[in-house]
């Protein structure tokens, strides 16, 4: 007999205990743990996400800070560190078993909505959704959200508001916490779990026995809640220290560079980040390490780092609630598009990789929305899947956006749309409700300007990557100098990531890098009307600005400001053309032109760090140094440190390298690992005269890391200079033969080791070898188009 919503009593207060079709569950499960491991088989995982097993390694060998205990999902890391005991890959072991987490809440989801329909629409439902997107990559990264959608479900259907039997209530509370210690976002449904007792059964029911109800849900959550202070204040001596740093969470979803999307880290968080190598989850220590050279405090806590970049998101919303306001209403609507906006890069490879049929998301939306509608005359019955509908949507709007935020949403989705689906089977007419839904699908799945700007970037960055590893592994004596048409075909495929790129040893003698990639670029741009032409455009007009082809790139950018073309790079650059006209203009001595179209900017994008930064390089009011050189608004969006990085960048940009100088030496003081920061010092200091400077400083950044290149032509020009300052110098001209080669300027450098005869012995054999190199290295490719 069927327990649908027909046959069930309209409240708690009327209703008996559910009946549970446990044996249906279980098939249902082993059929989708087969389906799963079929696909898993079919399409293996490209690349793994090991953050928590490296943290494990790193504990274990005692490398790992205590404070960067509250970095980490308690449960998980815990549970990481238990496989990894075991026999054999505790990796493999723990996406095994996330398998068989995800196949078992597949089941309980099945016994949850046979209590509201009839059976086999929900086994139908269910299979859907084992197929959903979210599903199928998230059970597949090792990340906490599987076992959270298994608490979530557990939770859902242990805690129904009839249940009266204890020891089912006091499970629903053991789940309740274990959602607590894997991740705090379940924290109202957790709570709604056991406060709902209060509000149901309350004809039948005294208030001592409905007390005593919740009482037993929460008192295995609390017991939790008070574990997880005992771990803050274990590991950081403050046990109100926030579990998996919110604070900071808060700002990447909410800070003025970002769309609300995926976490958009500070500028100097995302360089600093990518020469750490294997640190486990390095950005949340690199947050405290920015905030606390910010305060001058290296003993800032936790608790005050997070409150220092929560902060600072929050000003800016308060500070610009037109901007907030337009900010959640696009939160709000990418929580229910069909994209899917993807914060670990293993999971959109893994999303791309996938074969299998899925059903719109923005369809899942649309039935979960009618279903709550429907829900509302037996809402006490729904208190649940409402408080974790609400509260995941919550999570989203308050932080941001992404697949795998989302995937906490599915119990709440497929309750709510098993609902609709119920009451449209009896329902005449039945078309204006499927047309309905079909419209707001089809307007939930079509992409905007920042999703088609996300799917050509990652494209673009997966293929140059994949692409100039393969190169660099062809051959240890060429390099990428053996290979230079290839090498440029493999930049030309994600421009807009130049600086992150470019590869050391490119032969650029006769032209610059950018150069070629110009004509190259200019040869590919996709015809008007394209998907990515605005995104293609306008990194060509980057890529002819940095070659110093100012015309060019004037008329290509005037051009994307009059189509109000938008792209999005997702906070690490510029993402206005407006700012990159700016530049041009000012290059060209138009200031007063370029300011214009800054404010233009900072009205469409107000306290973009870009344009506050190209601002203040661009009009200097005077001359100042120390702090006063920082503009008091980007300090107080961004800090002090990514102020100094940002203002170095541009007054490089606009040939002000004293000034540069001056913003950039504290910051590689306090960060000496910031290999880009290094760099562009190294220049501003050439630049200013100060030759024995700049040569420590690229030196310096060589051991951090040897790629990419940046700024090359203008390294390049101050290693010539010092080279001929310290021309009697042969350890001097080896150096400097050794720079301008990693700088692509393989004829000076030869011209610095010829005769090798003239090196010292110690010497000579590194410049015998240096100089094979150079002979090893092919000609310059040919121009592909006009050039300069």
């Amino acid at each position: 007999m069927t327990t649908n919503t027909a046959d069930r009593a309209q409240s708690p207060e009327d209703a008996a205990p559910p009946i549970t079709d446990w044996r249906g569950a279980g098939l249902l499960s082993l059929l989708v743990l087969a389906l799963h491991g079929a696909i898993a088989a079919w399409q293996p995982m490209p690349g793994t996400f090991l953050k928590y097993q490296l943290a494990v390694r790193w504990l274990r060998d005692g490398r790992l800070d205590l404070e960067r205990l509250v970095d980490f999902s308690p449960l998980y890391l815990v549970l990481s560190g238990l496989l990894d005991l075991l026999p054999g890959d505790g990796a493999t072991l723990l996406h095994h078993l996330q398998l068989v987490v995800v196949a078992g809440s597949m089941g309980g989801l099945y016994a949850l909505l046979t209590r509201r329909v009839a059976r086999g629409l929900a086994a139908a439902l269910v299979l859907v959704l084992a197929l959903d997107r979210h599903l199928l990559v998230y059970t597949r990264v090792l990340e906490p959200e599987p076992w959270m959608l298994a608490f979530a479900v557990g939770l859902l259907l242990f805690g129904d508001p009839a249940e009266r039997r204890r020891r089912r209530l006091a499970f629903a509370g053991l789940l309740g916490g274990l959602a607590l210690a894997t991740r705090p976002t379940l924290l109202p449904v957790v709570a709604m779990a056991a406060a709902m007792h209060l509000l149901v059964d309350r004809k039948r029911a005294s208030l001592a026995e409905r007390l005593t109800r919740a009482a037993w849900v929460a008192a295995p959550s609390a017991l939790v809640f008070l574990g997880l202070f005992a771990w803050a204040g274990w590991a950081t001596g403050d046990p109100r220290a926030p579990i998996m740093n919110p604070g900071t969470v808060f700002f990447e979803g909410n800070n003025p560079q970002s769309h609300g999307t995926s976490a958009i880290y500070p500028p100097t968080v995302v360089h600093a980040n990518r020469h750490l190598g294997d640190v486990p989850d390095g950005p949340h220590q690199l947050y405290r390490d920015v905030a606390r050279a910010d305060a001058g405090d290296p003993a800032l806590s936790p608790r005050t780092v997070n409150g220092m970049w929560s902060e600072r998101a929050r000003s800016f919303l308060l500070d610009r609630p037109a901007a907030a306001g337009e900010r959640l209403t696009r939160k709000l609507r990418y929580a229910l598009h069909s994209f899917r906006w993807h914060d670990v890069p293993t999971a959109w490879r893994l999303d791309s990789a996938l074969r299998t049929p899925s059903v719109p998301w923005a369809l899942i939306a649309a039935l979960m929305l009618a279903g709550m509608a429907l829900a509302a005359r037996d809402w006490r019955l729904a208190l649940l899947p409402y408080t974790l509908a609400a509260s995941q949507l919550g999570v989203m709007l308050v932080f941001y956006v992404s697949a795998r935020q989302r995937l906490l949403l599915l119990p709440a989705a497929a309750y709510f749309a098993a609902i609709a689906i119920d009451a449209l089977r009896r329902t005449r007419p039945r078309w204006p409700w499927l047309l309905g839904a079909l419209l707001f699908t089809l307007t939930l799945s079509a992409p905007d300007a920042a999703m088609r700007d996300e799917l050509y970037r990652r494209r673009g960055f997966d293929a140059a990557r994949v692409r100039l590893d393969a190169l660099r592994a062809l051959t240890a004596e060429r390099g990428v100098a053996g290979f230079p048409q290839e090498t440029l075909d493999a930049m030309a495929g994600a421009p807009w990531w130049i600086e992150w790129l470019r590869p050391a040893a490119f032969p650029q003698d006769r032209r610059s890098t950018e150069d070629r990639l110009a004509d190259r670029l200019l040869t590919d741009l996709p015809a008007d009307g394209s998907w990515n032409h605005d995104s293609a455009r306008f990194d060509l007009a980057g890529m002819l600005l940095l070659a110093g082809r100012l015309d060019e790139a004037t008329t290509h950018l005037e051009a994307l400001v009059a189509a109000d073309a938008r792209v999005y790079r997702g906070g690490r650059e510029v993402s206005d053309p407006r700012i990159l006209l700016a530049r041009a203009l000012a290059l060209q001595g138009r200031k007063d032109d370029a300011l214009a179209q800054l404010e233009a900017a900072l009205l469409e994008r107000p306290d973009d760090a870009f344009a506050l930064a190209e601002q203040a390089a661009i009009a200097p009011v005077s001359d100042p140094t120390g702090d006063d050189l920082l503009p008091a608004l980007l300090v107080q969006r961004f800090g002090a440190m990514d102020a100094r990085f940002l203002l170095g960048r541009a007054f490089l940009a606009h040939r002000r390298p004293a000034a540069a100088v001056e913003a950039l030496a504290p910051l590689v003081e306090a960060f000496p690992q910031l290999r880009e920061a290094r760099r562009l010092l190294a220049v501003a200091r050439g630049e200013s005269g100060d030759l024995d400077g700049a040569i420590a400083e690229l030196r310096a950044a060589n051991e951090v890391g040897f790629e990419p290149i940046v700024l090359p032509a203008r390294t390049a020009d101050v290693v010539d200079r010092w080279a001929a300052m310290r021309a009697d110098d042969p350890r001097a001209r080896l150096i400097a033969a050794r720079l301008l080669h990693q700088h692509g300027r393989f004829v000076g450098a030869r011209r610095l080791l010829t005769p090798v005869g003239a090196f010292p012995p110690a010497l000579r054999p590194t410049a015998e070898a240096l100089l094979a190199r150079l002979d090893l290295a092919a000609p310059e490719p040919a121009a592909a188009g006009g050039g300069s």
